[in-house]
């Protein structure tokens, strides 16, 4: 985690330092700046960006390398850990991909997210996959 005030040089750090470091130990940076107008929820934005990534890094037009190993449990309603849980990254080469997932300006949830209960979903379902808590074991 890097945080500070703004303009301080926070994306500088990631984009100079961090970025190529990944970028050499085989990783797929992800940078992802969430919309808080757009209709599109969190997770398509999350998923969208990883599928926009792969392409630009690996010419991976269709998103074939964003491959389903299991069906979610609540296919109408996937959760950031069934995304993350149920579908494997892969090169054109066949080769895993590691993403690593930088959310770009995330305290914007709490200014620029106007719908209480929008906050709280995304963060009990970031919660949860941070922990690696599944979703449905929660009573």
């Amino acid at each position: 985690m890097l945080y500070g005030k703004s303009g301080i040089g926070k994306s500088s750090i990631w984009n100079a330092g961090v970025i190529p470091a990944a970028e050499r130990n085989g990783y797929l940076p992800v940078p992802i700046r969430l919309d808080h107008k757009d209709e599109m929820d969190y997770l398509q934005q999350i998923r969208t960006e990883i599928a926009f990534q792969m392409n630009k890094r690996y010419g991976d037009k269709d998103a074939k390398g964003i491959v389903e190993v299991i069906k979610p449990l609540q296919n109408n309603n996937e959760t950031i850990y069934d995304f993350f849980h149920c579908h494997k990254f892969v090169h054109p080469s066949g080769e895993r991909v590691k993403l690593l997932l930088i959310l770009d300006q995330f305290e914007e949830i709490f200014t620029l997210q106007e719908k209480e209960s929008v906050k709280k979903h995304f963060f009990a379902e970031l919660t949860d996959f941070l922990n690696d808590i599944m979703p449905s074991a929660q009573t």
